[in-house]
């Protein structure tokens, strides 16, 4: 449970905020890096379940 909370929430969260938003913030609008990091977590949160 711990390891639940921590690699699948915790980690993943800084990932996607503290590295990939700010590196596509630089290229990117608002709403084009929201979706590019939409479609890329929906993939990634539809594969176990595929």
């Amino acid at each position: 449970m711990i390891y639940g909370i921590i690699g699948g929430g915790l980690l993943e969260e800084l990932g996607w905020s503290g590295y990939v938003t700010p590196k596509l913030r630089e290229k990117y609008s608002v709403v084009k890096t929201g979706l590019i990091i939409g479609v890329f977590w929906g993939a990634w949160h539809f594969l176990p379940v595929f």
